[in-house]
């Protein structure tokens, strides 16, 4: 009886050790995994910086502002400015996915702001080409800046990708459509607007979208030329 108690415990002893073991290697996986996962991360020596730089196409100007960065990142990893920085950095060297990932970081940090959706939409249009989520970074840059002045220059680019890249004309109308509702102030659309119904030859449509950019700047040469062509 006491040798079977001495046997029990004896493997209850190295079932414990196993178990222990086990852990301490799950541990040091998924730490592994979480920080070299992680964009501020991933070159985070010389060493590193020197295969990056033999991979991508950094110039020495970005490799040291990559240096910079990296210590930065070491001392705060909850910046989003700091990310947007390496996002840039990585997108110039043509690392296009490792700036997805820096930006995403970006909007994680900061939901509401708008560079990063901006740099996102720009990535996904033209150099990823991913339509699904061009539209969806579109969509939150568009909300991210509703009444500031950016706010036009990104439904002009939503407007020429879903014309050039979704070649959706209907869904383009509609961008520029909902952009003139929410900037009701400004001529710019309207003109963009106008321009597209007469390429299409709509010159109905046109002649209201011109004089309604005409309407709201009354000093616009170049559309009054326009609004006068087609009358």
């Amino acid at each position: 009886m006491t040798k079977l108690l001495s046997s029990l415990t004896q493997n209850k002893k190295v079932n414990t050790v196993i178990f222990l073991l086990i852990l301490f290697l799950a541990i040091i996986f998924f730490g592994y995994y979480f920080f070299s996962s992680d964009p501020g991360n991933q070159v985070n020596s010389n060493d590193d910086i020197d295969d990056y730089v033999e991979e991508f196409n950094v110039s020495e100007g970005d490799k040291s502002e990559l240096e910079i960065l990296l210590n930065a990142l070491e001392q705060n990893q909850n910046n989003p400015d700091l990310f947007l920085k390496l996002g840039s950095l990585k997108k110039n060297a043509g690392d296009y996915l490792g700036a997805e990932e820096a930006w995403l970081k970006a909007v994680e940090l900061r939901p509401l702001g708008s560079i990063a959706f901006g740099n996102l939409a720009d990535l996904y249009t033209n150099f990823l080409q991913d339509s699904d989520k061009a539209t969806s970074a579109y969509e939150s840059v568009l909300e991210n800046t509703q009444g500031e002045p950016k706010n036009i220059f990104y439904y002009r680019n939503y407007f020429d990708f879903a014309l050039f890249n979704l070649e959706d004309k209907e869904k383009a109308v509609a961008v520029m459509l909902d952009g003139i509702a929410n900037n009701p102030g400004n001529s710019e659309l309207p003109a963009v607007l106008a321009g597209f119904y007469r390429d299409e030859g709509n010159i109905t449509k046109a002649i209201q979208y011109f004089q309604l950019a005409l309407d709201l700047d009354p000093n616009d040469d170049l559309v009054a030329a326009e609004l006068e062509k087609l009358q």
